[in-house]
């Protein structure tokens, strides 16, 4: 005999594709709602891939508007390649990174002196 038991109704949460990015889980890059994120990010990151050697001011301010925190006196010598343009990134103070750098969309913290 079969058992009757209630059914209770449970919304499931869909996580959307950002909410899975930041959680570390997998979801689509494709997908128009990162793309649309994203895209700032990498236009400042052209920008900055394209500056002068001359232009280190501007290259500073570049990056405070680019990372998610950045300290004093860091210096990242282009061309660097990040697929959020640095957003998720967090530097301490005195970072000078002269070599081509590539970042991936996890959230990184730094605290040290690097060359």
């Amino acid at each position: 005999m079969p058992l009757n038991l209630p059914v209770t109704k449970v919304k499931m949460m869909k996580m959307d594709n950002l909410d899975n990015m930041h959680s570390g889980k997998i979801y689509d890059p494709s997908s128009p709602e990162v793309l649309e994120k994203q895209a700032p990010c990498l236009e400042k990151l052209y920008d900055y891939n394209n500056t002068r050697p001359s232009q280190l001011k501007e290259r500073t301010e570049m990056l405070k508007s680019m990372f998610a925190e950045i300290g004093e006196n860091c210096y990242i010598e282009p061309p660097f390649h990040a697929n959020w343009g640095g957003s998720h990134v967090h530097f301490g103070k005195i970072y000078m990174l002269t070599s081509i750098l590539r970042l991936l969309t996890i959230p990184t913290y730094t605290s040290a002196i690097t060359q």
